[in-house]
């Protein structure tokens, strides 16, 4: 791969393959090289080479995924692991990939009421399919929301639901260390802090998740500013407390107007606070109508009333909006 000027997380660069050129950029997540051999290491080669086929494999449009076309290991030499991915057809070297969290806040790029209802309503999709194909994401939040940009030229209708760093097949435990602590704020309260005090990662924290970021897209901004978080990207107490806050459960929120969760029924209508409000409850009949006890235990039956609850209640609610 040729390199090219690029941010760090995700380089951009050239794949040179048979005299063609193929514009690309990579993902990179840390990895201990310390546990070559190991039981662990295999599995997460295994997993990582599992992801690569899924993520090359045709899929439905919904599936806003990239199109990977390779992965390195790199463990020996840099202790690290990546996925490659094609560009965007169309791209150039000159093309810019641009995170959400980038974008939020700034007027210049702020899309039409429409745009962002439509644009929640992909990126629910596209988490549905990833449960629907048996795997997890595990870091739903906008700085692993990306478009492409060519110029000042924006492609909003075509985003991206990258960051796989940590996701994983639905079953195993929760990821437990390298989690970088400024996204901690969009992770369900008792997987943060890199001291998860639950076994494993559920659906329902994909779910929750994607409710933080279907706020920031209504809203066009990004959490910490809604929710007042004066130290943040530092990590703070306050942020196992959004949820409470959001829902009314604790008292004394910093948000400093009104709360931003029911603030969507004045901005974008009922049906995209109701669906926001479900992801954010996540479980019981005021969410996705699975308890939090049986969420925990794997079964098909629970499994199938999960898609069920999410697929209706969230993603078709959304895209009754835009139709």
């Amino acid at each position: 791969v040729e390199k090219q000027e690029s941010p760090p997380h995700r380089p951009r660069g050239v794949l040179k393959d048979g005299g063609k050129d193929n514009e690309v950029w990579i993902e990179w997540r840390e990895a201990s090289k310390g546990l070559d051999g190991s039981d662990e290491a295999w599995e997460t080669m295994i997993r990582m080479a599992t992801l690569a086929q899924t993520l090359a494999a045709p899929k439905p449009r919904q599936f806003l995924t990239p199109t990977c076309i390779g992965y390195v290991d790199d463990r020996a030499a840099h202790s690290r692991l990546a996925w490659i991915f094609a560009m965007p057809e169309g791209s150039s070297r000159s093309t810019a990939l641009r995170t959400l969290h980038s974008l939020l806040g700034r007027i210049q790029h702020q899309p039409s009421l429409s745009q962002r209802i439509a644009l929640a309503h992909r990126l629910a999709s596209s988490v549905l399919y990833l449960h629907t194909v048996g795997w997890l994401h595990k870091a739903v939040h906008s700085a692993n929301v990306i478009f492409s940009m060519n110029d000042e030229n924006l492609s909003i209708e075509s985003p991206y639901l990258s960051g796989f760093e940590y996701s994983r097949p639905d079953s195993g435990e929760t990821t437990k260390s390298g989690f970088d602590p400024r996204w901690d704020i969009y992770r369900w309260p008792t997987i943060q802090a890199d001291v998860p005090r639950v076994s494993r990662s559920r659906k329902t924290y994909d779910i929750y998740s994607l409710g933080l970021l279907l706020l920031e897209i209504a809203h066009w901004q990004p959490l910490h500013i809604l929710m007042s978080l004066k130290r943040w990207p530092e990590p703070s107490a306050q942020d196992a407390r959004i949820r409470a806050w959001l829902l009314e459960e604790e008292g004394s929120p910093p948000f400093k107007s009104s709360n931003p969760l029911t603030g969507l029924r004045r901005s974008v209508g009922d049906k995209y606070y109701f669906a926001t409000r479900r992801c954010l409850v996540a479980h019981g009949g005021s969410g996705m109508r699975v308890d939090e006890e049986g969420d925990e235990v794997q079964s098909s039956e629970m499994d199938t009333r999960l898609h069920t609850a999410f697929s209706h209640l969230v993603v078709e609610e959304l895209k009754s909006i835009v139709t």
